[in-house]
C-alpha cells in the first residue's frame, strides 16, 4: 500500500526525523542489554527493560510534536530521551542483578556483559546529559578535552618503556596458582615450574621452582637430619625467591648456616601481612610442620603496607581478593571481606586509573601517602598473626625483619617500629645493611638477588643466634670502605673476536666506552695489541672510535707476549713494533702518544731479574711509564665462562654470572684497599684492570656504578701514577703475572691475608664446562 501524502509530509519534517531517530536509538540501545538479561535468566528484568524502552521511544515521537518548537530544543529533548534510555538500562540491570554486580570481579569475569549493562549505559548517558544541558562553549571545551586526553593516552602509550615481565609456567599440572577462598590465591601442591622473564623480546631471567605437598616452595627435604627446630618464613616474592633457583632463596641460605633449624617457606609472590594472617588462620600448621618448637619470621618491605590497606596497584590487580582488615569502633581488628566486594566502586576507580598510560608513565597510585593509620593497621595485622601462630605451634619468637631497603625507603620501614613495639612485636632492623637499589643486590625485575639473600641470611643467623657464626669475611661487599681513588684501564684492544663481524665489535667497544662516560671515567687508557688489528682489519675502526671518544691508547706489545717466554731483546722489539702500529692508527692523535704508557701482557714481568731489569731500563730510557695494576678481579675468566654458557644456552648460568660479577668486583675493591693499607700503612691511588670483552659490554656500567656507590672516585691513570708508591720497584720475579700489590707483599715479606676464596679462577673455569 502506498504511504499517504500526509504521512510523508509528517516524517519529512526535520524535527520529527530527529524524534524518529531518537526513538529508534533508544530501542536499539536496549536490544543487547535485554538479551544479556534474558541469557542470565533475568526474564522479568528483560521484559521490564523492553517495556521501558518502548515507552521512551513513544515519548520521543511526542515530545516535539509542536512545529513551534525550535530544532535546537528538539535536539536537546532527543538527547534527554536517549539519556533516559541509558538510565533505564542501568537501573533495570542493577535492580535485576543487584548492586553487588557492579564490581571488578564482574568486569573481569563477564567483560562483554558488564560493559553492555553498566559501562556503556553509564558512559553514554553522562555524555548525552552533558550535550543536552551544558552551554555550547562548555560543551565544546569538554569535547576538546576528551579528544586531547585520547591523544595524550596514545602518546604516553608509545613512551612507556618495556618492563621485565613473565609468569611461572607449571611443568606438571594445568596451573601454577590456584584460587583460595581464605587467602585469595595460593600454589598448586606437588608441582614444578619454570619462570622465565623477558624485557621486551629479550630473555633476562630464568629460574625453576619446586612446590611441596602443602603448596610451599621446598627448602629442604622433610627428613632433615639433626634439625629439631622449625623456622617459618612469611613474606612476599623476595622471601619466596622469585627469579632465583632453589639453592639461592633466603630460607635455603639460612638452612645452610643454621643446621639445627628446618626452614619452611610460606612466602609467595604478591603476599603481605594480611595473607600471612589468613594463611595461619586457615591452615592446620601442626600437620605441616614436623619439628616441635622454633621461630617465625615475617620479612617486611615498605610496599607491603599497600597490601594491607588495599592500594590501587594491589586491590585493582592481583590482590583484589585479598582480605580487607579495619579497626572497628571498639578498637578491634576486623575483617570486612575482600577488597573487590567490600569497596566495589573504589576498586573499579582504581582499575580505571591503572588502565591509563599516563598514570603508568608517572607511576601514579593511590593512596599517595602512608598514614599513621596505615602503619598501625599493618602492625595490628602482624600482631594478630603472631597470636594465631602461637595458638597452633610452640613459637618461642616471632620477628618482623625490616629488610634492606632501597634509597629513601628505610624511613618508611622505621616509621613502623613504634607500632611494632606498641603491639608487642619483636623486630630486626636490617634496613641499612645495604642499599637494595645498588647493582648486584637486585635482579633485572628489582627482586632481591642471590647475593642479597646470602648477606641477609648471614645477618639473620647471627642476630637470632641460631647457628655457628661464620668466619668474618674481610671482603664482604656489605662492609663499608673508606673513599677510594681509582684509575680505570682496559686491556686487549681491539677486541679479539674472529666470530664477530665489524658491527658487533664496534658495538662492544662503544658499549664499554659508554659505560665509562656514564660513570664519569676520564682518559681511560686502552692498551692495544697490534697483531690483532692486522688479523682483523675491521677492528681498526674500533681503535679509531676509542680515540674519538676521548680515550687514549697505550702499548701492550704487538704480539701480546709473556716476558717469561721470550728474551728481553725479542720483547723490546715487540714493544717497538706496537709503538709503530699505534702511531699509524691515527696520526692526528699523535699528541695523545706523548704520554706513553706500557702495560705488561698477563701482568708478567719476567722469570729472572736480569730480563726484568733490561725491559724496565728500556722503558725508562724511552719515556714509557709502566701502567701498574692493583685491582684485578679476573674479568677475563668471567667472560670466558659467560661465552661458554651462552654457547650452551644455559640461561640460569648466564644470569648468575651477570649478577655475581658485580659482587666479585666489589670484593676485590675491598681486597686492594686492605692490602695497600697493610703494605704502605695508608690508602693509595688504585689502578683497575679491565678487558674489552662481551660480558663487560653488558655489565661494566653496573660494575662501575656499584663502585661509585661504594665511595670510589674515578681518576686518570696519570693522576694515579703520581702516587709515590709507584716509584718503588719491588724487584721480584715470577713466571706468572701478578699485581703491583702482590709483588710488594712478597718484596716486604708480608703474608697476604686477603686472598679471594669465593670467586676463584678454578670455580669460574668449572662453570658451563661440558663433561664428556
Amino acid at each position: 500500500m502506498a504511504a499517504s501524502p500526509a504521512f510523508d509530509e509528517l516524517t519529512s519534517a526535520p524535527g520529527l526525523r530527529l524524534d524518529v531517530a531518537a526513538a529508534s536509538t533508544v530501542i536499539f540501545s536496549a536490544v543487547a542489554p535485554v538479551f544479556v538479561l534474558a541469557i542470565k535468566g533475568q526474564n522479568a528484568g528483560a521484559a521490564l527493560l523492553a517495556g521501558a524502552s518502548a515507552a521512551l521511544a513513544a515519548a520521543a515521537l511526542r515530545i516535539c510534536a509542536s512545529s513551534a518548537v525550535r530544532t535546537s530544543t528538539r535536539f536537546r529533548r532527543a538527547l534527554l530521551v536517549l539519556a533516559a534510555g541509558q538510565a533505564a538500562v542501568l537501573a533495570v540491570s542493577i535492580a535485576a542483578l543487584g548492586v553487588a554486580y557492579v564490581n571488578l570481579d564482574s568486569l573481569h569475569d563477564e567483560r562483554l556483559y558488564f560493559h553492555l549493562l553498566v559501562t556503556v549505559p553509564l558512559g553514554l548517558g553522562l555524555l548525552e546529559l552533558a550535550l543536552a544541558l551544558l552551554p555550547p562553549t562548555l560543551r565544546a571545551n569538554c569535547i576538546v578535552f576528551l579528544v586531547l586526553w585520547i591523544i595524550t593516552e596514545l602518546i604516553f602509550g608509545r613512551l612507556l618503556r618495556p618492563v621485565v615481565e613473565g609468569e611461572p609456567r607449571s611443568l606438571m599440572q594445568d596451573t601454577y596458582y590456584r584460587s583460595d577462598s581464605a587467602i585469595g590465591y595460593g600454589l598448586a601442591p606437588n608441582n614444578r615450574a619454570v619462570h622465565v622473564k623477558r624485557l621486551g623480546t629479550r630473555q633476562v631471567m630464568s629460574a625453576s621452582y619446586v612446590i611441596d605437598g602443602f603448596g610451599r616452595r621446598l627448602t629442604l627435604p622433610y627428613a632433615a637430619d639433626g634439625r629439631s627446630n622449625f623456622l617459618l618464613f612469611f613474606g612476599d616474592s623476595n622471601t619466596f625467591g622469585e627469579g632465583v633457583n632453589q639453592s639461592e632463596t633466603l630460607p635455603y641460605q639460612v638452612a645452610q648456616l643454621a643446621p639445627r633449624y628446618h626452614p619452611y617457606n610460606y612466602a609467595l609472590s604478591g603476599y603481605g601481612p594480611a595473607q600471612a594472617l589468613d594463611l595461619v588462620k586457615s591452615r592446620n600448621l601442626r600437620m605441616e610442620v614436623a619439628e616441635p618448637q622454633g621461630l617465625a619470621l615475617f620479612v617486611f618491605i615498605p610496599p607491603l603496607i599497600d597490601r594491607v590497606r588495599g592500594g590501587s596497584l594491589v586491590s585493582a590487580g592481583w590482590g583484589r581478593h585479598f582480605s580487607r582488615y579495619e579497626i572497628d569502633g571498639n578498637n578491634q581488628l576486623v575483617r570486612r571481606g575482600d577488597f573487590v566486594h567490600s569497596r566495589p566502586l573504589m576498586t573499579l576507580f582504581y582499575y580505571l586509573v591503572s588502565c591509563s598510560n599516563v598514570a603508568a608513565y608517572f607511576g601514579l597510585s593511590f593512596p599517595r601517602a602512608v598514614t599513621e593509620g596505615d602503619l598501625d593497621l599493618t602492625a595490628r595485622v602482624l600482631a594478630q598473626c603472631q597470636r594465631q601462630l602461637k595458638r597452633q605451634l610452640n613459637v618461642s619468637g616471632f620477628y618482623v625483619v625490616l629488610a634492606p631497603a632501597r634509597t629513601g625507603e628505610p624511613l618508611i620501614s622505621r616509621r613502623l617500629i613504634p607500632y611494632l613495639r606498641a603491639h608487642g612485636l619483636s623486630y630486626l632492623d636490617l634496613t641499612d645493611m645495604f642499599d637494595a637499589a645498588t647493582p648486584g643486590y637486585h635482579l633485572p625485575d628489582q627482586h632481591f638477588s642471590p647475593v642479597s639473600d646470602r648477606l641477609i641470611a648471614t645477618r639473620l643467623v647471627r642476630d637470632l643466634e641460631i647457628g655457628a657464626a661464620p668466619a668474618p669475611d674481610p671482603l664482604d661487599p656489605a662492609q663499608a670502605i673508606a673513599p677510594m681513588q681509582v684509575a680505570v684501564t682496559v686491556d686487549d684492544l681491539p677486541f679479539d673476536a674472529p666470530h664477530l663481524n665489524r658491527e658487533r665489535m664496534m658495538a662492544i667497544e662503544r658499549n664499554i666506552a659508554r659505560a665509562l662516560k656514564v660513570n664519569d671515567v676520564r682518559e681511560s687508557y686502552g692498551f692495544a695489541i697490534g697483531i690483532e688489528a692486522v688479523k682483523f682489519p675491521g677492528s681498526i675502526a674500533a681503535l679509531k672510535d676509542w680515540l674519538e671518544e676521548g680515550y687514549p691508547l697505550g702499548n701492550h706489545t704487538y704480539s701480546h707476549l709473556g716476558l717469561s717466554t721470550v728474551s728481553a731483546a725479542e720483547y723490546i722489539a715487540d714493544i717497538e713494533r706496537d709503538d709503530q702500529f699505534l702511531n699509524s692508527v691515527d696520526p692526528a692523535a699523535a699528541p695523545l702518544q706523548k704520554r706513553r704508557f706500557f702495560r705488561y701482557p698477563y701482568l708478567e714481568e719476567g722469570d729472572n731479574l736480569e730480563k726484568r731489569e733490561a725491559v724496565r731500563d728500556y722503558l725508562l730510557r724511552n719515556g714509557y711509564r709502566i701502567a701498574e695494576v692493583t685491582i684485578d678481579y679476573q674479568d677475563w675468566a668471567w667472560d670466558d665462562a659467560y661465552l661458554r654458557c651462552i654457547g650452551e644456552h644455559n640461561t640460569n648460568a648466564v644470569q648468575w654470572l651477570r649478577l655475581h660479577v658485580l659482587d666479585a668486583a666489589r670484593r676485590h675493591l675491598r681486597r686492594s684497599q686492605k692490602l695497600a693499607q697493610l703494605i704502605f700503612g695508608r690508602d693509595i691511588k688504585q689502578i683497575l684492570l679491565l678487558h674489552l670483552s662481551t660480558l663487560n659490554s653488558l655489565a661494566l656500567q653496573d660494575v662501575l656504578k656499584a663502585m661509585r656507590i661504594d665511595g670510589v672516585r674515578f681518576i686518570t691513570l696519570e693522576e694515579a701514577l703520581a702516587d709515590p708508591v709507584y716509584q718503588i720497584d719491588p724487584k721480584v720475579v715470577s713466571s706468572g703475572g701478578r699485581t703491583f700489590l702482590s709483588q710488594m707483599s712478597e718484596a716486604r715479606h708480608l703474608k697476604d691475608p686477603y686472598l679471594e676464596t669465593v670467586y676463584t679462577e678454578q670455580m669460574l673455569d668449572g662453570i658451563c664446562q661440558t663433561t664428556n
